[in-house]
């Protein structure tokens, strides 16, 4: 199953001509959720997928398939269940793929407002609200989160998609704000409401990252930023 001997790529590693086998380095993990290996992938290489990672397959703006369990891949054995199917892609003229590597373990991260959100007071108007704190999170489904972050998005690196998941986990506090004040919440009466807004923001979360291959475990330290006035 494992082939040729060939030749090891670190995670910085350029093309290399021939047969070469392409690993994560442990190292380079730490703060990365995702990784794009800076060569295609074509038939004789070898692939080193280790217990807390997933390499993904990528062609034509798809995922062709994933490999999740641990252990050295060679391209070449069609009898090998998970690599024959793979092998079915390359038989044709583009005998290629990207490849992602993605952490399956789970990743802790923080957000913070880049826009401030109205909230209409009775008694001060309207106040600017900023809010921060910190999450954790996984991948869920490694080829949904590819086709949405690399073939919608476009994105190519961790800053990429925590970008983007930051952006989202705030859009669901100012929306759980939105509604909390539609029941008459003061402005003066949300940092006594962090918890509830934690628990609903957690409460909405599955139905809106399910869409990314994403699951938002845990939001804490949530924060609510009042103008000096407000304080």
């Amino acid at each position: 199953m494992f082939g040729k001997k060939s030749k090891d790529i670190p995670y910085s590693g350029g093309s290399v001509a021939g047969s070469i086998t392409i690993a994560w380095e442990t190292q380079f993990k730490e703060g990365n959720s995702m990784w794009k290996v800076p060569r295609l992938i074509r038939l004789n290489d070898n692939i080193v997928v280790r217990e807390d990672e997933t390499a993904v397959f990528f062609r034509d703006g798809k995922v062709l398939t994933y490999f999740d369990k641990p252990g050295r891949y060679a391209l070449t054995d069609f009898n090998a269940p998970v690599v024959g199917e793979l092998l079915k892609f390359f038989t044709g003229v583009q005998q290629q793929a990207e490849v992602y590597y993605l952490q399956r373990r789970v990743m802790d991260g923080k957000y913070g407002s880049t826009s401030p959100y109205q909230f209409m007071d009775p008694t001060f108007g309207i106040v600017n609200l900023r809010v921060f704190g910190e999450y954790r999170w996984k991948i869920s489904d490694p080829g949904q989160f590819i086709n949405q972050f690399v073939g919608t998005f476009n994105a190519v690196t961790s800053t990429d998609v925590e970008s983007r998941l930051r952006d989202q986990i705030v859009l669901l506090i100012y929306t759980t704000i939105g509604k909390i004040k539609e029941n008459g919440i003061k402005v003066t009466d949300l940092p006594a409401n962090l918890t509830n807004i934690e628990q609903a923001v957690l409460g909405l979360a599955p139905a809106n990252f399910q869409q990314y291959g994403v699951e938002i475990e845990k939001l804490q330290g949530i924060n609510i930023s009042l103008p000096d006035e407000v304080q």
